[in-house]
């Protein structure tokens, strides 16, 4: 569950819906995504990026933005919901925000991360092939919720990034931020608008 103001995630996701309708690209959000950078994503990532494997990664992201998840003896499967945001208008944010969020686990651990399955509640007819290149697991569209796996064995990876003294330091910090409840993908989203189109 990401929280963040009504308003800002209104206008964010309004401007990835109008982006992508003027770029006539359905799959704005996940090519978006495939060029962020997420460092972009600020404090979120250099923490999570301390850490000692990517179980111990999505832990520390789910303290920050209480992400619900439930653990199973394969792993665990995470719940991505936006809240004040309908969901006839979070399609483009939605994929966004997973596939920017699978890029950066990526990047910590130095491989090919994949989950073993992802499903959107939103409908999708089109550019399917290019959401199951980029995820590396078939991807449901028009499903019962927003949901990322992951295996065990994904969880146990160590990174390639880990540092424990900058752990120690950044997690005071934050968890002050948490406190607030904001968007980790707020100012990377922004940032990318910004260089989509400096004018609006």
């Amino acid at each position: 569950m990401v929280r963040s103001s009504a308003s800002q995630l209104h206008r964010r996701a309004s401007f990835l819906n109008y982006a992508a309708e003027a770029m006539d690209d359905s799959a704005f959000g996940l090519h978006l995504a495939a060029e962020a950078n997420p460092r972009e994503a600020g404090l979120l990532f250099y923490v999570t990026s301390a850490a000692n494997n990517l179980g111990e990664a999505l832990a520390l992201a789910n303290e920050a933005v209480r992400i619900k998840h439930a653990h199973a003896p394969e792993g665990i499967v995470a719940e991505i919901s936006f809240i004040g945001l309908s969901r006839h208008t979070a399609k483009q944010v939605t994929e966004f925000g997973v596939a920017v969020t699978i890029k950066a686990l990526r990047e910590i651990a130095g491989r090919n991360i994949r989950p073993t399955r992802l499903s959107f509640i939103h409908a999708r007819n089109s550019d399917l092939p290019a959401f199951e290149q980029f995820f590396g697991c078939p991807v449901e569209f028009g499903a019962s919720g927003d949901q990322v796996a992951f295996s065990s064995e994904t969880l146990a990876l160590p990174l390639i990034t880990e540092d424990r003294h900058l752990l120690e330091t950044l997690r005071p910090i934050c968890d002050e931020a948490a406190k607030e409840r904001v968007d980790p993908y707020t100012y990377a989203t922004n940032r990318l608008c910004a260089q989509v189109s400096p004018s609006m």
